[in-house]
């Protein structure tokens, strides 16, 4: 306790200066934030509420420094806690609400979550999902382990915490409007006009951004169903290209796409996915890494069908591109497809419970014995 009351007074008065050094958000990152995820695991309350105070003190002064760690945490030991019937004591929930109202008076906090979390494609919905939570706990988290009392002071606690969540982000609007309106008096008329409408405000930018993420997720959702619907979708918003390239680079980074779906499509005969296909494949670099390990690489990023003649499509392309990567490792580019699609078979051998005689080391080498030219 004397520790974390330290550290507590610690972070709540270093200066500008200390909040950027390099080193403090070092240990921060690799120290403290391990600490507090084990400490807001305790029993004990006095631990467990200071712990989440710490918490609640590195959201409002060193977000600027900790999305990663806020990303991971705050859904950790904050949301589990407010969604889960029976995750926390009555206690520990109302020390969350208590924690999460201190947040929601401060404006440019939850500005800065919207923004960094529920705009930003590679994050998850941290604002959406601490309203959700919020909500629920004023309709009743309807938990046996809490008295009919406690339950009342939840909601009453949660409720309050929804109001001053709406006071700060109307005054948010407010200090937009107003810094909107200062710019446009020394703009053109025609920016001027701009900005009356709002189109040139922080909040506008905002709003385009969430819409942006939550019409991105809509394509996402709609190519793990139909994958040629889903990027027709992206295209025709203007979020995607119709081009081979662009689409191998969306299959390959986008967030939330499904492995077994990409698999499918770039599987496909059909000549756009065919491209996809080579295109996603001849981005890959194998240079330098041993054979299974290429393999393993060229599948990291999607699941390899159940039609037989897409997996021969696929394994026929990574055979093209091992050999252009290592011009000295086989005669031929047939020999590593030959090897390739042995090598997948064997995994599968090796996995399927409806197997029950395994290939041996000694079966798997005669098989593919001979198949290189002097081999």
């Amino acid at each position: 306790m004397l520790s974390l009351e330290l550290l507590k007074i610690l972070l709540d008065n270093c200066g500008p200066v200390f909040r950027t050094t390099e080193k403090f958000n070092a240990a921060i990152k690799q120290y403290l934030c391990l600490s507090l995820l084990k400490n807001c695991a305790s029993a004990v309350q006095s631990v467990f509420q200071l712990s989440c105070s710490i918490f609640v003190t590195l959201i409002t002064r060193f977000r600027m420094s900790l999305k990663a760690e806020i990303g991971v945490f705050f859904p950790m030991i904050l949301l589990r806690l407010l969604e889960t019937i029976g995750a926390a004591t009555f206690q520990q929930k109302s020390i969350v609400i208590r924690s999460l109202q201190r947040l929601c008076e401060d404006e440019q906090v939850l500005v800065d979550l919207f923004v960094n979390y529920d705009c930003d494609l590679d994050s998850s919905n941290i604002f959406e999902r601490l309203v959700n939570g919020l909500l629920k706990a004023v309709h009743g988290v309807h938990d046996a382990s809490l008295t009919p009392a406690q339950e009342q002071a939840l909601r009453v606690d949660a409720m309050n915490c929804l109001s001053r969540c709406l006071i700060s982000l109307k005054r948010w609007i407010h200090k937009d409007q107003a810094a909107t309106d200062v710019d446009g008096l020394a703009a053109s008329e025609e920016v001027r006009e701009g900005d009356e409408n709002g189109e040139n405000s922080e909040a506008a930018m905002v709003d385009q951004a969430k819409k942006y993420k939550t019409e991105f997720e809509e394509g996402v959702a709609l190519f793990n169903k139909k994958p040629k619907k889903g990027l027709n979708f992206l295209i025709s918003k203007g979020m995607l290209e119709e081009e081979p390239l662009k689409i191998a680079e969306f299959l390959k980074t986008s967030p939330g796409l499904d492995k077994t779906t990409i698999g499918d499509y770039i599987g496909e005969r059909e000549d756009l996915a065919l491209k996809v296909m080579h295109a996603y494949v001849d981005s890959l670099d194998f240079a330098g890494l041993s054979f299974d390990d290429s393999i393993r690489h060229f599948l990291l990023g999607f699941r390899l069908p159940g039609e037989a003649q897409k997996i021969d499509r696929l394994m026929e392309k990574f055979a093209e591109r091992f050999c252009k990567c290592n011009p000295t490792e086989f005669k031929t580019a047939d020999t590593a497809y030959v090897l390739a699609y042995s090598v997948i078979m064997l995994n599968t051998d090796a996995h399927n419970p409806m197997v029950k005689n395994k290939m041996k080391k000694e079966e798997f080498i005669k098989n593919n014995r001979g198949i290189d030219a002097d081999g």
